[in-house]
Formats: structure tokens, sequence, C-alpha cells
């Protein structure tokens, strides 16, 4: 990537633009060998001590590829492996790895606070930077924060969450360092705290992979935001003005019989008229090559299609699940994505659609969550063979792959 200099200053100096679209993926122990054959794609890496790096462009290869990359690596290795992803000005993703396993991934934005407030569609208030967006920052929103206070705070419990990750692959640092470069981050600064996260980890120096980076300055892609816009349009707006249209109308019917009646007839006629036009943009939204990368469906119910939204609760205890399933569906050859959209996926969060259902209405106490627990155990354990069946170069039958998804997935969907 081309560095450019930006004409803003801070403390008079004038600033450098840094590099966007991009995966770095770092290694802590193992062999050059090692790091060579299962996570570099070319000959360019480099050993900081302890650490190996690379970088891989963004929008040439998935975030997936690269967990997956990391997760062959730890297995074999044992050791630790982070991946920080930087697609654009205002997003910061960073997945840790040991042993073999994917630990939770952390969903940072640097971007400007004003975006992160409701913005104001048709006439509905709905989050107008929403991929990329931390579950954890609308449950701290919830108990009245402001939001530099929430972003703060949901930057100092990632924080506590990335040092403990290190220091189970034996990788100490320095706890008030590494929540200052995760508070960095908060301030949108145009680094994103990215230096200040290398520095704590002792690999400083790897920022010379970074400017040495070529690529497309990091904007959301058209085909992605295209799309997005339709999905919001289709799945919430159109829904929610047509089923406001419905109420008016049959309130005033119902109406004549007694106010009470006239709210509680419009109100159900309004609930099943949005139902049934949900039911039907469906099969309008995620159409296209991309659908099985952003909800999943060879996981679920081939009839259904579309997305559904979890809810910040469900996505902040259960939102793992998806990323089990998108490490399933790569190492099994059931969906290996790729372009600029596929490094969205992970922004998305959504589908399959009975599992979402099932993740909200656990959350909410309206199921157990025993079931949950039992297949999230079950998704792990098979991610675990097949990291191991890809190590061995051990070829797997993708059909049984899904069958035995869809077994393991069974309970939980299956319920009422």
């Amino acid at each position: 990537m081309t560095m450019t200099t930006d004409t803003s200053t801070l403390a008079g100096e004038p600033q450098v633009v840094p590099p966007t679209g991009y995966h770095l993926l770092l290694a802590h122990g193992g062999t050059q060998v090692e790091f060579s054959e299962l996570v570099a794609s070319s000959v360019r890496f480099e050993a900081f001590g302890a650490w190996f790096a690379t970088v891989e462009n963004a929008f040439e290869t998935s975030s997936v590829e690269a967990d997956a990359r990391l997760a062959r690596w730890s297995k074999k290795t044992g050791g630790v492996a982070l991946r920080v992803s930087r697609p654009d000005d205002v997003h910061v993703w960073l997945a840790a790895h040991l042993d073999g396993q994917r630990l939770p991934v952390i969903s940072h934005y640097v971007g400007p606070t004003e975006r992160l407030e409701l913005a104001t569609v048709a006439g509905m208030a709905v989050p107008d930077a929403v991929i990329g967006r931390d579950p954890l920052l609308d449950l701290v929103r919830e108990h009245g924060t402001t939001m530099n206070e929430a972003r703060r705070e949901v930057a100092r419990r990632r924080a506590e969450m990335l040092e403990a990750a290190l220091a189970a692959g034996g990788v100490v640092v320095d706890h008030e360092a590494l929540l200052e470069a995760f508070f960095q981050g908060t301030r949108a600064e145009l680094d994103a705290g990215i230096p200040e996260l290398l520095a704590v980890l002792g690999v400083s120096e790897a920022r010379s992979l970074l400017r040495a980076h070529q690529g497309d300055r990091g904007a959301l892609p058209a085909e992605v935001a295209g799309a997005l816009k339709r999905d919001l349009v289709l799945g919430l707006v159109v829904p929610v003005a047509l089923a406001g249209l419905a109420f008016v109308f049959s309130a005033r019917i119902f109406a004549r019989a007694g106010p009470m009646v006239g709210l509680i007839g419009g109100g159900l006629i309004a609930a099943f008229t949005a139902s049934i036009v949900r039911a039907v943009m469906r099969r309008f939204i995620g159409r296209g090559p991309q659908v099985p990368n952003r909800v999943l469906d060879w996981a679920g119910d081939a009839r259904l299609t579309g997305a559904i939204q979890p809810t910040a609760q469900a996505l902040d205890t259960w939102g793992g699940l998806f990323y089990l399933l998108r490490d399933i569906a790569f190492f099994a050859g059931i969906d290996r994505p790729r372009g600029a959209y596929a490094l969205y996926v992970e922004g998305t969060a959504m589908g399959p659609p009975r599992l979402v259902d099932a993740m909200n209405r656990v959350t909410a106490g309206a199921a157990p969550s025993g079931p949950l627990h039992q297949a999230g155990e079950a998704l792990v354990a098979l991610r675990e063979r097949l990291v191991t069946s890809h190590l061995e170069k051990t070829a797997v039958e993708k059909d049984r792959i899904v069958s035995e998804v869809r077994q393991i997935l069974s309970p939980v969907v299956s319920g009422p």
C-alpha cells in the first residue's frame, strides 16, 4: 500500500495515514519452517524474537482462511497466534488461537463516535455502524453510560480477554500498557492503537511489514455496502413500514367495537403482516454467491433463507458458534469464502435462521441453555477433528460433515 500524508496534524506534526486492508498474522513459538509451511502464503515473513509475522491482503485472503492457517499452526506447535485485521479506517478485528482452538474474536470500532449512535431510517432508529460493531457496546450502553464511556469500558474488557489468552500461551504482557493500546483505538487515532499493541507484544518492528503492504485503501467495498443497504431495506424497513400501515387501517376498523379492541386487533394484524412480509422478503435477502458465507445456510434448514439478527446479548454470549461453523465449513471444504465480501462475514454475524432464533430465545430466558452448550462442545470437537485431518492431509466427505453438523444442531433448532 502506498503511504499518503494526511493534511490534519496532531501536536503540530503532519500525520502519515497508516495502511489498511490487511491481516497481520503473528505466531509465538514454533519454527521458521513451520510458520512458512502453515501460515505464510509467500516468502515474505519475518522473525521478531520468538514471534513470526506476515501480512495478507484482507480483500484477497478472507479472515476465515487466515484463521484456518493460524489454527493449524497453533495445533501443530501448541503455541499462541494472533490475527489483527484492519479492513478499513474504522474497524479492527482481533482473533487469538491457542493449541488449535480459536479464542473469542474481539471486534474493535475505532471510527468517529457519532457513527455509533442511532441513525433514523424511515422513521426508525437503527445502528449506523453495524458492521464490526462489538455487541458488548450495546450491553454496556444499557446501563446509561455515554458512548465514550461505553467504548472505554468495552476496550478494558476486551484488553483483559486478550491478556488472558496470551497468558494461556505463555506470553506475559504489561497490563496497563495493553489497556492503553486498546484505549488508543477508542480515540479514533489514525493508527487505531496498532503500534501500541505491537509494542506491548514486543514486535514493534512488524510495522515494517504493514508499511510495505500494497493494496487499496480500505474503503467499504461497493458490493458489500450495496448488499447491506438492500438487506436493511428489505429485512427491516419494508416489513415495519407495511406493518405500520396495516395497524393504522385495521385498528380503525376494529375500533368500531371499542378502543381496546381496535388496539388489540390492529396489533395482531400488524404482527401478522410483518411476519408475512419478512417471509417474502427473505427470498430476496442475501441472494447471490455470498449467501452461504453470510447466513451459513448449509448448516440449517435449506428451506429457510435470509437472515435473522441476533440480539446483542445473544451475540456476545453465543457468537462463537458462528465462528465454529465457518471454520468447520472451511476445513471440510463446504465453503471457503473469498473476495472483499468474505472479509465482512464476521461483521454481519448472522444465520442459520433457526440457530439465531434459538440463541435469542435462550438469552431471553424463553428456552434452556443446555442444548446450546452441548452443541457448542460437539462443534468444538468436530472442528478439532477437522484441523487434525487437515494437518494429516486426510480427505473428509463434506456431505457427511454437513449431515453431522445438522444432527448436532437438531436439538437446538427443533425446540418450541
